[in-house]
């Protein structure tokens, strides 16, 4: 009997331990909704869709956290991110960059991607392609996305914003 309660001991311990460990890496697809802007002069527009919408004149940049999965032991990120947005700008584009960086904010490996110049499109989305290398970020480094969106684009009387839809994650 004590054989089979010292097993059971052992296992839960090694399920906890389990537990605590990062997630296995897989795909997940976030709302453009939970970025944050980091800097312009306004505030985004967040649709119940998820969507965030820039409907200034100003460009504004926003950060968007991301999950991060690693490969256990050597903490090592392999990620790519596509970005889909709306740009309906002419003179502007959207761009989005991902990086992999230490806890202390030092960017390790980092990729950008931007809509097309001159190709402004007010219906139809597009999707940014970032992929980053397998680096070591350490114990405590973390991943992020930023994008700048342009302000609006008036054609005619009608304004046209910026939109930041989803992002999907793969590692």
């Amino acid at each position: 009997m004590k054989k089979t309660h010292g097993f059971v001991t052992k296992s839960v311990v090694a399920l906890a331990l389990l537990g605590a460990l990062p997630a296995a890496a897989g795909t997940a697809t976030y709302a453009g909704a939970m970025c944050t802007v980091v800097s312009g002069f306004s505030s985004p527009t967040i649709f119940r869709s998820g969507r965030l919408l820039n409907q200034s004149t100003s460009e504004i940049e926003v950060v968007c956290p991301l999950q991060r999965n690693v490969s256990i032991p050597s903490f090592t990120e392999d990620l790519s991110i596509t970005v889909t947005v709306n740009d309906p700008h002419l003179t502007a584009d959207v761009c989005c960059t991902g990086y992999v960086a230490e806890k202390d904010g030092t960017t390790l490996a980092s990729d950008r991607a931007c809509t097309p110049a001159g190709t402004a499109d007010t219906a139809n989305t597009k999707s940014l392609a970032i992929n980053l290398p397998s680096v070591f970020a350490g114990a405590n480094g973390y991943l992020n996305l930023r994008c700048e969106l342009p302000g609006t684009y008036t054609i005619g009387t009608v304004k046209h914003p910026s939109v930041l839809a989803s992002f999907l994650v793969s590692e």
